[in-house]
């Protein structure tokens, strides 16, 4: 981050931009997706983080995200620090930064002196698109214990909670059912459920979860797929291949365009995605405290 004592800092957005703020992040679906859906959430329940954007020129050509994350839309030369010096000087909280990795590896190296350490930075990963669903089924013994992939209700929180704690915890290493997060978390996946995100496979007859995958930010006939969870009981038998595939084509029968974010090192999801008829779009980075 630069060290001068007068900082140049970027502008806040107000009511005046939006005519110019949505077709930006219109264009930059599917990246924009959730983060307008959170948006809607926000007016019609307004609490918690507040949303704001940020340019240094105009949002077409500079646009910086801040509210329950941190997403940098578009940066010209300079742009990093500028944006650095704003949050710092603003105190906003720290969030993880994740996007285009163009963008998001720039501003936390400007971020870093006033913010680091970091607690993971992913800076490799891949988001991907799928247009056209690939067929991907599961080996003959997992069909016999492994149901359709169906919608989750509300009253199946116990069920859901244990399989999306497990894939919190593999993905991120914590357990977010432990104080003092077990209520946020729970509140998190209860939202998910009774918003009709939540899919999931029964496992031998509904005793247990066999596959748990959310959908979120369908916006601009996109949809983020998130939280992708397969029980190690019917891993490696194209369970998760099988369930992915047939969400992408109920995503696509409605003109909706699946994506999703994955580490670039984790070879076994992605010959999953890429089996389905998941295409690498861009070069995509995370960094999180």
């Amino acid at each position: 981050m630069t060290t001068h004592a007068e900082p140049r800092l970027a502008r806040r957005l107000d009511m005046d931009d939006q005519a110019v703020l949505f077709p930006v992040l219109a264009e930059e679906a599917p990246i924009s997706g959730p983060i307008v859906a959170g948006i809607r959430e926000e007016r019609r329940t307004p609490r918690g983080v507040v949303s704001s954007f940020f340019s240094c020129s105009e949002p077409e050509k500079s646009l910086l995200y801040v509210g329950a994350g941190i997403v940098p839309f578009r940066m010209q030369p300079g742009d990093a620090d500028m944006f650095a010096d704003s949050l710092v000087s603003a105190r906003y909280t720290k969030a993880s930064i994740h996007g285009r990795a163009e963008n998001v590896l720039p501003l936390w190296d400007a971020l870093e002196p006033s913010w680091g350490p970091a607690k993971d930075i992913r800076p490799t990963q891949m988001l991907m698109q799928c247009e056209d669903p690939t067929p991907a089924p599961m080996t003959s013994d997992a069909r016999t214990r492994v149901g359709s992939l169906r919608l989750a209700s509300p009253g199946e929180i116990d069920r859901v909670l244990p399989a999306a704690a497990s894939m919190y915890e593999e993905e991120l290493g914590a357990n977010p059912l432990t104080a003092p997060y077990a209520a946020a978390y729970h509140h998190r996946v209860y939202r998910y459920l009774l918003n009709r995100q939540t899919w999931i496979c029964d496992l031998d007859h509904g005793a247990e979860v066999a596959f748990k995958v959310d959908v979120v930010g369908r916006e601009y006939s996109t949809a983020t797929i998130q939280g992708v969870w397969t029980n190690p009981m019917v891993r490696g038998t194209g369970v998760a291949s099988s369930a992915v595939a047939a969400l992408c084509r109920i995503l696509r029968a409605e003109n909706v365009v699946p994506s999703l974010v994955v580490n670039s090192y984790n070879t076994a999801a992605r010959r999953v995605y890429e089996r389905c008829g998941f295409d690498h779009v861009a070069d995509y980075a995370t960094v999180m405290f």
